[in-house]
């Protein structure tokens, strides 16, 4: 039963990889967080692996383990054209095999470790916050934020920016603030990593949650920048900047300033913590 729990995992694990090289190719800063979430998740496991050895699963457990491995290995053979829906079968049969191995105490004691390592093993993550973000709030409203923040910005200086919803418009030009670029990418990322760091420092929930918190409000606040520049690509600039500042390692600078300043503040945030304990 061990190994056809394992099947799952061992089939999408080329997937995975595959999505995760792809990504990093492409520059993604989402990857990050699927490494760091599998790897905190697996550690903080390994961390206390001496305990494993008391946790011993009972008939009931590894009758409800059993049912979840084979569950999942049958919906899994079904699911090749979804790789996200292969993530969760894979998951929900390492959930199975620990349940008949371990028992339910060790699930529950590992709860969160289990979580993370759910998550990162999830490919698109990052889209699937986006449309539950997209039934939650209303429509375009982040997009819509960084438009008035950025046009006002651009009239405060003198430019003749009227703003169209999402739609910045400077006289014969205009930029679209679509979902690419309403900074909710990096804002997940950063609280992302904000969350591992108070995880792994071992902070108490509220400074975690915090932590998370600033990392958005960095993502954010230097994302309207990022708009500026492109506004000025897009009207005084050329085509060639905008496609730099866009998709090129102009973006990569952007996204390297939004990790340098939330490593600085999170560093402090965590030495002050270690100050007062």
């Amino acid at each position: 039963m061990l190994s056809l729990g394992l099947l799952p995992g061992l089939v999408y694990l080329p997937i995975w990889l595959w999505s995760i090289a792809r990504r990093m190719y492409m520059g993604s800063s989402s990857v990050v967080l699927n490494l760091c979430f599998i790897a905190l998740g697996f550690y903080l496991i390994f961390e206390q692996r001496n305990k494993l050895k008391t946790f011993k699963a009972d008939a009931e457990d590894r009758f409800v383990g059993y049912a979840l491995v084979i569950g999942t290995v049958t919906m899994h053979s079904f699911l090749f054209s979804a790789p996200s829906l292969q993530a969760i079968t894979s998951a929900t049969s390492l959930i199975g095999v620990s349940l008949s191995v371990f028992g339910n105490r060790f699930v529950r004691k590992y709860t969160l470790a289990i979580s993370m390592i759910v998550l990162g093993l999830l490919p698109k993550y990052l889209e699937l916050g986006y449309s539950i973000g997209k039934i939650i709030l209303p429509h375009d409203v982040l997009e819509k934020l960084m438009a008035l923040v950025s046009g006002s910005i651009l009239q405060l200086i003198g430019q003749p920016a009227i703003i169209h919803g999402k739609i910045i418009q400077v006289g014969n030009g205009a930029v679209n603030i679509a979902d690419g670029c309403s900074g909710y990418s990096m804002a997940v990322i950063l609280a992302g990593v904000g969350f591992i760091v108070g995880i792994f420092y071992k902070l108490k929930p509220m400074k975690t949650f915090w932590l998370m918190l600033t990392g958005v409000v960095i993502a954010l606040t230097i994302n309207v920048p990022r708009i500026l520049l492109l506004t000025y690509s897009v009207i005084y600039w050329g085509d060639a900047s905008f496609k730099f500042w866009h998709d090129g390692w102009g973006s990569q600078i952007v996204a390297g300033i939004m990790l340098t300043v939330f490593y600085y503040v999170s560093m402090a945030i965590c030495k002050k913590t270690s100050v007062t304990a």
